[in-house]
C-alpha cells in the first residue's frame, strides 16, 4: 500500500508539472531534431518516465521525452542519431532516432543492466543479468552470446562488467568472482572461446574485479578489485600489470573504490576511494610513478576537461578543479548534495552536474576559470539525475 501511495504522489508530482506547462510534454515531439552531439543536453528523472531535453546553446528547455519505464540506462550512439533507454528491473529496451522520434521496442530474455552503441555499425551491444547480446537495430535482430559453457568459464551475472574496445572491435569481461580477464573479438563466431587472461597469481586478491575501463586500442585496461581497496592498470600488448597499492584502508565490507576514470587523451589514469577520500594518480608516460592525493569529502566520479588539462572530481558535497601537471594549481566549491552525475561539454569548457539535494536542477560550472554559472532549472521532472550528451564525454563513456 505505502508503494501504490508513493508511485501516486509521484504521477501527481509530474502531473502537477505538466498542468503547470503543458507545452513541455510535447515540445520535443514537435521539433524536427534534438539530434545535435554539442547542443542538447539529455536529463534523466529517478522517479519519472521522462527525459528532459535542453537546449544549451540558447539556454531553454525543448521539451519532455516520455518511455514507459524509468530510465536507469540511457546511451547516445557517437555516430547517429539513436538513444537507447532501458530499465534494470525490465527485459526490454527501448531505441529512440532523435531526428524522427520513432520508437523501437526489443523486447529481451532478461533485464538488461549495461547497452553500449559499438562505432561504425547499426549495433548495440547489451549485457542482461545473465547472458551477453547484441542488437542489430536496422534488422531488428537480437544475436545472443552461448551462456556459461566451454566458450566462457565465468559467470555472467549483473555484477560481471563488460567493456567494448571501440578501434579494435574487441569485447572484454571482467570477471566478477575470480581475477580473470576475457577476451572475445565482435568478428569472432559466436561458439568461438573467449581469451582468458588468468592474473591470479600476479595479485595478492582471490576475488574478481568491480569497475573497469579500456581504451579503444586495447592498449590498457584500468579495473578495481571487488573486495579490497586496490586499482590496476594492465596492457595486455605487454602483459604488464601495475597496482595502486591498497588505497587508504581496507574494509572488511569490500572494495569503496569509484569507478577508475582514463583521460581522453589515453595518457592518465585516476583512481579514488569513497570511504578514505584516497586518491592516486597513474601518468604511465613518466614511468610506473604514482601521484597520491587525499581529499576531505567522499569521492564519486571523475571527469576531465578544458583540453584535458585539468581532472575533475566531484562528491558528496564537494567538487574540486585540479590541474594534471600542477598538484597545487586546485580549487574547491562546496557543493549542496552528493553528485549524481558529470559531464562535460563538446568543447571542454563546460561541467554540468546534478545533486542529490534540492529543486530538480542541473549545475553548471566554467571548467577555465573554476566559476560556478546558472544553475538549469530542470522542469517536468521530480529528481534529475543522469545526463548524457551525444558528444564523448570521456573515454569512460
Amino acid at each position: 500500500m505505502k508503494l501504490q501511495r508513493r508511485g501516486f504522489l509521484q504521477c501527481s508530482a509530474v502531473a502537477a508539472l505538466l498542468l503547470a506547462n503543458p507545452h513541455l510534454a510535447f515540445a520535443a515531439l514537435k521539433a524536427q531534431s534534438v539530434y545535435n552531439a554539442t547542443r542538447y543536453l539529455f536529463i534523466s528523472d529517478t522517479e519519472s518516465s521522462f527525459v528532459t531535453v535542453f537546449d544549451v546553446v540558447n539556454g531553454e528547455q525543448v521539451g519532455l521525452l516520455e518511455f514507459d519505464l524509468v530510465p536507469e540506462i540511457v546511451e547516445i550512439s557517437r555516430d547517429d542519431s539513436k538513444m537507447v533507454v532501458g530499465n534494470t528491473q525490465q527485459p526490454k529496451l527501448v531505441l529512440s532516432d532523435l531526428i524522427s522520434h520513432q520508437r523501437q521496442e526489443f523486447v529481451l530474455p532478461s533485464p538488461p543492466y549495461q547497452a553500449h552503441f559499438m562505432p561504425r555499425s547499426k549495433q548495440l551491444l547489451v549485457a542482461m543479468k545473465d547472458q551477453v547480446g547484441v542488437i542489430n537495430y536496422q534488422t531488428a535482430e537480437l544475436t545472443l552470446y552461448p551462456q556459461r559453457s566451454n566458450a566462457i568459464d565465468a559467470e555472467i551475472s549483473s555484477q560481471s562488467k563488460f567493456l567494448y574496445s571501440s578501434f579494435t572491435e574487441n569485447n572484454w569481461l571482467l570477471d566478477s568472482a575470480k581475477p580473470r580477464i576475457y577476451k572475445k573479438s565482435v568478428s569472432d563466431e559466436l561458439d568461438e572461446p573467449w581469451v582468458a587472461l588468468d592474473l591470479h597469481s600476479r595479485m595478492q586478491i582471490d576475488s574478481g574485479f568491480k569497475e573497469g575501463i579500456i581504451s579503444p586500442e586495447n592498449y590498457l585496461l584500468a579495473f578495481t578489485s571487488r573486495e579490497s581497496n586496490e586499482g590496476f592498470v594492465y596492457f595486455p600488448g605487454e602483459d604488464k600489470l601495475v597496482s595502486t597499492g591498497v588505497l587508504g584502508s581496507s574494509s572488511a565490507a569490500g572494495s569503496t573504490m569509484v569507478e577508475p576514470y582514463m583521460d581522453s587523451l589515453f595518457m592518465r589514469i585516476l583512481f579514488a576511494n569513497q570511504e578514505t577520500g584516497d586518491i592516486a594518480l597513474y601518468k604511465f608516460l613518466d614511468g610506473d610513478e604514482w601521484q597520491h592525493f587525499k581529499v576531505d569529502f567522499s569521492p564519486r566520479m571523475f571527469r576531465s576537461g578544458w583540453l584535458d588539462r585539468t581532472w575533475i572530481l566531484g562528491g558528496d558535497g564537494g567538487l574540486l578543479f585540479q590541474t594534471y601537471d600542477n598538484p597545487d594549481d586546485r580549487v574547491f566549491h562546496k557543493l549542496p548534495g552528493e553528485v549524481l552525475d558529470m559531464w562535460v561539454s563538446g568543447d571542454s569548457k563546460t561541467l554540468y552536474l546534478t545533486v542529490d539535494h534540492g529543486s530538480p536542477r542541473v549545475l553548471r560550472y566554467d571548467i577555465r576559470r573554476r566559476e560556478a554559472l546558472d544553475a538549469i532549472p530542470v522542469h517536468g521532472v521530480i529528481k534529475s539525475t543522469m545526463l548524457r550528451m551525444g558528444s564523448n564525454n570521456s573515454i569512460c563513456y
